[in-house]
């Protein structure tokens, strides 16, 4: 199984994920992640924003763009559509953290409203490696590419 472009870090709870949707999966079958790693942890959340670049910088505008377009279809008299990170450190895999992409939609009819619309975690890899033990799945081997991301490559056991 390949889960590339961070896809099972933007699942709500990515043991739940791998316990019901991996469930077929024999012993000995691969599972191949690509996850980015946490510049901070979660345990002092006070340096999350200056050691996390995303967080840091804000909403990117492209990404305020992409998941702008489809709120102002749906939201036919907003005027104005403002994204910020919102910090989430209680997650289900221990030492990780999440980012929530929060947007805030005003209009002169209507109250303003705030949706969460799109969600990406980033993992304490120690912490990662033994909760997916816990699942039964086994580390085989790992890369790291880039700056912040690694390919994890996992074993049923």
């Amino acid at each position: 199984i390949t889960m590339l472009g961070e896809t099972l870090a933007n699942l709500d709870h990515e043991p739940r994920f791998v316990q019901q949707n991996l469930i077929d999966c024999h012993r000995d079958d691969l599972l191949l992640l690509d996850l980015p790693v946490a510049p901070a942890s979660c345990a002092d959340p006070a340096l999350i924003p200056r050691h996390d670049r995303l967080f840091a910088s804000g909403v990117p505008a492209p990404y305020a763009a992409w998941l702008g377009s489809s709120l102002w279809r749906h939201c036919p008299h907003a005027e104005r559509i403002d994204f910020h990170w919102e910090l989430e450190t209680r997650r289900p895999i221990p030492g990780s953290y999440a980012l929530h992409a929060i947007a805030t939609v005003t209009a002169s009819r209507q109250a303003e409203r705030r949706f969460s619309v799109f969600r990406i975690a980033r993992y304490d890899f120690v912490q990662f490696i033994q909760c997916m033990r816990g699942l039964g799945w086994e580390q085989v081997g790992a890369e790291q590419y880039g700056s912040d991301h690694v390919l994890h490559l996992y074993r049923k056991v």
